[in-house]
């Protein structure tokens, strides 16, 4: 049975080993700023048998908006509907704290295929793409911003 709740500050290295594990999805860039933002974030963790099988990391902007800032599932755990429940739970603990939207940053799929799945996975959700930032994290790599409103 998968149980969602809070992260704890002892969560950070189950965070890290599952984005180590989806290393096409999280740079070692990527993996250094997770390091940094979980400390500083808020945070939902997914688990199954006292183990760690999904997260997700947020922060308000304001008080009627709050980002998604890092979300992965282990590769083992995945296409278990379990990443959309720990979205819903966090949709609905933004809800009863009165923020009404959502915004994420990611990887057009038409600049990287391997983000297909993660922009299909947002939009199937009720994400819409906001913008598009040609080159948002430099080098020519461009990011959708996706927005939903709860």
């Amino acid at each position: 049975m998968t149980t969602i709740r809070a992260m704890r500050p002892n969560d950070y290295a189950a965070l890290l080993e599952i984005a180590r594990a989806l290393a096409a999805w999280f740079s070692p860039v990527d993996q250094m700023a997770l390091a940094i933002d979980a400390k500083e974030h808020d945070g939902l963790v997914a688990m199954e048998g006292g183990e760690i099988i999904a997260f997700l990391t947020y922060h308000l902007l304001d008080k009627a908006t709050a980002e998604l800032s890092w979300f992965g599932t282990h590769p083992s755990a995945r296409g278990r509907g379990i990443g959309s429940t720990l979205l819903g739970a966090l949709e609905g603990a933004l809800r009863s704290r009165g923020v009404g939207a959502i915004l994420l940053s990611t990887i057009p799929a038409d600049h990287d295929a391997t983000f297909k799945p993660t922009n299909d996975f947002y939009l199937h959700r009720g994400f819409t793409v906001a913008a598009r930032d040609e080159d948002f994290y430099g080098l020519g790599r461009p990011r959708y911003l996706f927005e939903k409103q709860l």
